[in-house]
């Protein structure tokens, strides 16, 4: 994940209120979720990139 998107994901999470609950009170477990929630983000965004090359113009 290039370093704007990581950006991006890092802003949406920190604008939840239930991420921010969690960073103050367990900050080692919401690293742990973040982390998670960017590597499931990349493996979307890669399965995205994947099906937007696949040609469907012979089905």
């Amino acid at each position: 994940m290039n370093s704007a998107l990581h950006s991006l994901l890092r802003q949406f999470l920190d604008g939840e209120v239930r991420y921010l609950s969690l960073k103050k009170v367990c900050p080692n477990e919401a690293q742990e979720l973040f982390d998670a929630a960017k590597k499931a983000a990349q493996h979307r965004y890669a399965t995205y990139v994947r099906m937007s090359k696949i040609d469907y113009s012979a089905e």
